[in-house]
């Protein structure tokens, strides 16, 4: 219930002559229980609103109320405690530490979604009206700030490892880098620990994925004798495949991989003791390159530990195709294979960077 100075407030001529048309906003006490919920009408709705509350009723009513247009109902619509029209003073998404703080906008700069404001260059970071609904939480704006000033509910700056300049690859070294990742397709007899693969995976779950949606999960075929069954299948759907549709299976060597088999060569998993499977929702659009990405990031470093890995592409065909596949492997409802990958410790070291064909670049 409203009490009889703030029906006056609104009703009093003065009020709508000194404010031209609806009385949009009147603060009210902050006993008062809250019904109609909404955050969107912040301080981006504050400073669209043609009457704006004086300073000294901001200060004692720091919540707000909307006004019909066509009755005297009021519905209740908590917005920050601030003042006025100034930055929040209880941020839920994220905190400033203001001694740290310089006041330089760049996390609002990096902020993909745009949900960090600055009312002006001696302020302090608040989140838009909307930001606990957009926010994708990559993190950006803690890692960008130079102070530590910027926290984040779901993740603080001492979480967070910082950047280490002098471990960072110059150009020369990072081409060798990326030339010396070969595909490893002959594998020693020894299993690889489980925690080495998990380590793996760890460094892996930091490749990209758009809007940070994280898809992927990781399947991990741990067993030799699997992974031999699950070849197995492979040949299966080979053999139907040159039986049902012969030209596109004579396309892809699918005679050639059956007949190494029939001689005992195992050229699906080419004798790796692990494969790696990457899932995700089927519906989740941003599944495929993530897991691609998650992938390659694998690949690439499995060789500081040591190891060697090969995308295993016969396997991933006919994990989306082959139905006693798809049984086998048994991924949860609704998700699908989106990559394979061996991986072991490689039988032989490479010694030189083979040479591949020059780009084909088009500029505009």
């Amino acid at each position: 219930m409203l009490d009889n100075k703030m029906k006056d407030s609104l009703s009093h001529p003065e009020s709508r002559d000194q404010h031209p048309g609806s009385c949009d906003i009147l603060l009210q006490n902050m006993s008062q229980r809250f019904t109609y919920q909404t955050y969107e009408f912040g301080l981006s709705r504050l400073r669209q609103c043609k009457y704006m509350p004086i300073k000294s009723r901001a200060e004692d009513n720091p919540y707000c109320f909307l006004k019909s247009a066509k009755n005297y109902q009021f519905k209740m619509a908590p917005i920050p405690t601030k003042d006025v029209i100034g930055r929040s003073k209880k941020m839920t998404l994220f905190s400033i530490d203001e001694k740290k703080c310089k006041r330089d906008g760049i996390c609002a700069a990096v902020c993909p979604l745009g949900i960090i404001e600055m009312e002006n260059e001696n302020a302090v970071p608040f989140p838009s009206p909307d930001a606990d609904e957009l926010c994708i939480k990559c993190g950006h704006c803690v890692a960008v700030c130079p102070t530590a000033a910027f926290s984040h509910s779901e993740m603080m700056p001492d979480e967070c490892t910082p950047v280490r300049r002098d471990w960072l690859q110059g150009p020369e070294k990072t081409e060798h880098f990326l030339r010396s990742r070969r595909s490893i397709r002959t594998y020693k007899a020894q299993a690889v620990a489980r925690d080495v693969l998990t380590k793996l995976i760890h460094v892996a779950r930091f490749a990209p994925s758009g809007h940070n949606t994280q898809p992927v999960q990781w399947l991990v075929i741990y067993d030799s004798d699997e992974v031999k069954r699950l070849a197995g299948i492979v040949i299966d759907w080979m053999h139907y495949m040159l039986k049902e549709k012969p030209q596109i299976a004579h396309s892809m060597h699918m005679d050639r991989m059956v007949t190494a088999w029939d001689n005992g060569l195992e050229r699906i998993c080419r004798g790796a003791p692990h494969v790696v499977v990457t899932h995700a929702p089927k519906k989740e659009q941003s599944a495929p390159p993530a897991c691609t990405l998650a992938l390659s990031y694998f690949e690439l470093a499995a060789p500081s530990l040591g190891l060697g890995a090969c995308w295993a592409g016969f396997f991933y065909a006919a994990s989306n195709v082959w139905p006693p596949m798809q049984q086998a492997l048994a991924l949860p409802e609704g998700h699908a294979s989106f990559g394979a990958m061996m991986v072991g410790y490689p039988e032989y070291a490479y010694h030189r960077l083979p040479l591949r064909c020059e780009p084909l670049i088009t500029w505009r």
